[in-house]
């Protein structure tokens, strides 16, 4: 019962409320809540990243995980410029589908 409600909160989570549901299980003293954390929270959140093209990814990258990086720490720099790369593809793939289409009007 438990794991289900679990999945069906998963299809109407917005991806930054799956990432916090995820971080609010995993810090729970019940261990049910932290294997549904661990293991189907993060398939799930995987499942909706895999839906998002380069853009949104990227966008995501920046404002869900370099926010929540220390400015001190090596991974930010990382973060930021994986975030910065993916968004610009996702940026010219975008533009490029939007000259291929003009083509054909």
């Amino acid at each position: 019962m438990f794991i289900l409600c679990i999945l069906q909160a998963g299809d109407t989570l917005t991806i930054p409320e799956l990432m916090e549901e995820q971080r609010a299980r995993v810090r729970s003293s019940v261990p049910a809540e932290r294997f549904a954390a661990a293991l189907l929270l993060s398939g799930v959140l995987a499942g909706r990243l895999r839906e998002l093209g380069d853009l949104e990814l990227g966008q995501v990258l920046d404002r869900e995980v370099c926010s929540s990086l220390s400015v001190l720490a090596p991974e930010l720099a990382v973060s930021m410029e994986a975030a910065d790369r993916v968004c610009r593809r996702g940026a010219d793939n975008a533009h490029r589908h939007l000259k291929m289409a003009r083509r054909f009007l």
